[in-house]
C-alpha cells in the first residue's frame, strides 16, 4: 500500500508475515527487532554502526546472516542485512508495539528487477531486466550511484529567483517532498520567513527551516511551489548531494527504477496535487487500530487546544480511528487554512472530544 511509504506484505524465514517498507536509500536491507520476529531463529552476528542523521549518538545494527524473504512469489533466500534493535527507533515510537514498519528492503531488490511502481493504484510491478523492454511515452532521468545509493541531477528556482543545479538523493525511504542542504551549497538559501522545524532520524533531531521553493525540475518536469525542508543541523553528508527528494514528489508519476540501465523512467500521474504542510501541529504515531500523539508543535492548532503528548486518537470527523489510514490521517491535517477537524480522543481513562481549526504555516 501507498502509505507515505510504499509497503508490502513479506514473509520472513518462511514463517512470519511482515510489512516492509522499500527505501532505495538503504544499501543495505533490515529488520526491525520487536515482537513480530519473536521465536525466529535469526542468524546475527557483529554489532556495526549504521548511518542516520541527527544530533545524538550514532546507531548500531547487527549483522544478519542466511536471511529469507518472501513477497509474494518472488523470494529473496540467504541475504545478509541488518537487525536494528526496537530501542534505536526511540526517536520514532515509545514502544514495540507501536513499530508497525517491521524492515525495508533496499538494494537487494532494485538491483535485481526493473521496479514499476504505481502510486495511484497501489501496484508494484517487479520487471525481470533481460524481459523489460519499455514503450511507454515516460521521460529517462539518468541515475548514478554513492554506495548503493541513487541520484538525480536537477535544479530548485528559490523564493528569490535564482537558479541552482542541485544533485539529489532519490529516496524512498523519505515521505517528504524536498530537502536541501545548506552547507553542501553555497547558493542554496534559507528564505526568509521561513518556519523553524525538526525532523527526526536514527540519531536524533534534526534541526530543519520549513519553507518552499518556486519549482523544481529534473529532466522535463517541473513541480511548483514545492514545500522544502532546509537542514540547519543534524542532517550529515560528505558532499555526494545537495538534497533528497522523497515520496511527495515521486507520487506524482508512475516510476520506473530501472538500476540495470541507469536510470529512473516518469510518466505523469497526478500533477496538479498541490504541496501543503501540516497544519494542526500534531507528530502522530501509529499504534494498534489507532494514533497516539508523539509530540505538539508549540504555537500551533493542537497547543491551543490543549492536546498533549500521549493523547490516543478514538475518531476524525466521525469515522473511528481504526478505519483511516495513516497518510489520510496526515492528509486530513493538511485540508486547508481555516478549516475544522472533529478529533475524539482518549487521554488515560478519560475520553473528550475537540474541534481544531487548522492554521496553514507555510
Amino acid at each position: 500500500r501507498h502509505d507515505r511509504h510504499v509497503l508490502v506484505t513479506a514473509t520472513v524465514q518462511g514463517a512470519r508475515p511482515v510489512v516492509i517498507a522499500l527505501d532505495t536509500g538503504a544499501p543495505m536491507s533490515a529488520l526491525i527487532g520487536g515482537p513480530h520476529l519473536d521465536g525466529l531463529n535469526l542468524d546475527t552476528g557483529r554489532t556495526v554502526p549504521i548511518g542516520g542523521s541527527g544530533q545524538g549518538v550514532t546507531p548500531t545494527a547487527n549483522i544478519l546472516s542466511d536471511l529469507d524473504l518472501e513477497i509474494g512469489a518472488v523470494a529473496f533466500s540467504d541475504i545478509t542485512a541488518l537487525l536494528i534493535p526496537w530501542e534505536q527507533m526511540r526517536e520514532f515510537f515509545t514502544s514495540p508495539e507501536q513499530v508497525y514498519i517491521h524492515g525495508i528492503l533496499g538494494y537487494d531488490l532494485f538491483n535485481r528487477y526493473v521496479v514499476e511502481i504505481d502510486f495511484e493504484n497501489e501496484l508494484l510491478t517487479l520487471h525481470k531486466p533481460d524481459d523489460f523492454d519499455y514503450s511507454g511515452e515516460g521521460d529517462i532521468v539518468p541515475l548514478t550511484y554513492v554506495q548503493r545509493k541513487p541520484y538525480i541531477e536537477a535544479e530548485v528556482t528559490q523564493l528569490d529567483g535564482t537558479t541552482v543545479p542541485v544533485k539529489l538523493h532519490l529516496d524512498l525511504g523519505e515521505p517528504a517532498a524536498l530537502s536541501l542542504i545548506p552547507s553542501a551549497e553555497a547558493r542554496i538559501v534559507v528564505p526568509p520567513g521561513s518556519v523553524s522545524a525538526e525532523s527526526r532520524g536514527l540519531s536524533g533531531r534534526v534541526d530543519e527551516r520549513m519553507s518552499r521553493v518556486r519549482t523544481l525540475r529534473f529532466d522535463k518536469h517541473k513541480l511548483s511551489d514545492v514545500i522544502t525542508s532546509f537542514s540547519i543541523e543534524g542532517f550529515s553528508t560528505t558532499g555526494e548531494r545537495n538534497g533528497v527528494i522523497g515520496v511527495e514528489a515521486l507520487q506524482r508519476f508512475r516510476v520506473f527504477l530501472d538500476y540495470p540501465r541507469d536510470r529512473m523512467i516518469l510518466e505523469p500521474a497526478v500533477m496538479d496535487q498541490k504541496f501543503e504542510d501540516d497544519m494542526s501541529g500534531i507528530t502522530w504515531v501509529p499504534q494498534e487500530n489507532s494514533y497516539a500523539i508523539r509530540r505538539i508543535r508549540e504555537n500551533s492548532a493542537a497547543g491551543m487546544a490543549g492536546l498533549q503528548a500521549d493523547d490516543v486518537l478514538v475518531a476524525v470527523d466521525g469515522m473511528d480511528a481504526s478505519e483511516i489510514r495513516f497518510g489520510e490521517l496526515v492528509e486530513r491535517m493538511r485540508a486547508g487554512d481555516g478549516a475544522e477537524v472533529a478529533l475524539e480522543l482518549q487521554r488515560g481513562a478519560e475520553s473528550f472530544s475537540v474541534v481544531l481549526t487548522l492554521r496553514r504555516r507555510i
